[in-house]
C-alpha cells in the first residue's frame, strides 16, 4: 500500500558542483530497496510509527506536517534515529567476510547464531560519534558477532558512553570536539588494518 502523501523537494536543493560532488553518495544509495528487504526480516523489526502533526501544520501554514517516531526503533535499548545504517553495514561487511573466506554468503540469521563465529570475532569496526551512529554500531557489532570500537570526544555524556559500553563497545574519549575523535579513530583504523 502506498502512503498517501508526498515529499517536498525545494527547487534549489542542489547547484550543478552540489550534484556533481552528491553523485558517489547517490550511487552508493542506489541498491536501498535490497537493504530495505533485508533489515524487513530481522526478528527486531517492526514498521515506526508516523504521527499526522496537524496543530503544528496548521501554525506554519502547511498542509500536512509528519513526525516519524523512531524512539523505540530495535527496541527500547537501542531505540536511535540512526539505527538502521550501521547494522546493515555491519551485516554486509561480515557476510562479504565470511563469503571471501568460505565461498558461501551467510544469511543474517547464521552471523546471529555465531555459525560463523571464528571469522567475525576477529573483525571489528569503529567510528566517530556523538552516540547514536556508535549505538547502532555497537549494536550491530553485538548482533553480528565482531568486535566495536567507539571514539567519543569530551562532550559525550556519560549516559551515551555507557550506553555503547552495554552493547559491547569499547569507548575511547578524546579530548577536544568531534573533528578530534575523528582524527583519532581515522589514524588508529589506519594503523590496525
Amino acid at each position: 500500500m502506498q502512503p498517501n502523501y508526498l515529499h517536498h523537494l525545494h527547487l534549489n536543493r542542489f547547484a550543478a558542483a552540489q550534484a556533481e560532488a552528491a553523485q558517489p553518495c547517490v550511487e552508493n544509495l542506489s541498491h536501498w530497496q535490497d537493504a530495505v528487504a533485508e533489515i524487513r526480516t530481522w526478528p527486531e523489526y517492526s514498521p515506526q510509527p508516523l504521527h499526522s502533526l496537524d496543530h503544528t501544520a496548521q501554525h506554519l501554514g502547511l498542509k500536512k506536517l509528519f513526525y516519524k517516531d523512531e524512539s523505540r526503533r530495535f527496541g527500547t535499548v537501542l531505540g536511535s534515529f540512526k539505527a538502521l545504517g550501521a547494522p546493515f553495514a555491519v551485516y554486509s561487511l561480515l557476510a562479504d567476510h565470511v563469503a571471501q573466506a568460505t565461498g558461501t554468503r551467510p544469511t543474517a540469521q547464521q552471523l546471529r547464531d555465531r555459525k560463523f563465529h571464528a571469522l567475525t570475532s576477529r573483525v571489528t569496526v569503529c567510528v566517530a560519534t556523538d552516540g547514536n551512529q556508535g549505538r547502532g554500531l555497537a549494536y550491530a557489532a553485538h548482533t553480528f558477532g565482531c568486535r566495536c570500537v567507539t571514539y567519543i570526544h569530551s562532550h559525550v555524556s556519560p549516559y551515551r558512553k555507557e550506553a555503547m559500553e552495554a552493547l559491547g563497545a569499547i569507548v575511547i574519549r578524546i579530548d577536544g570536539e568531534y573533528e578530534a575523535s575523528v582524527h583519532r579513530a581515522k589514524q588508529d583504523a589506519r594503523l590496525n588494518g
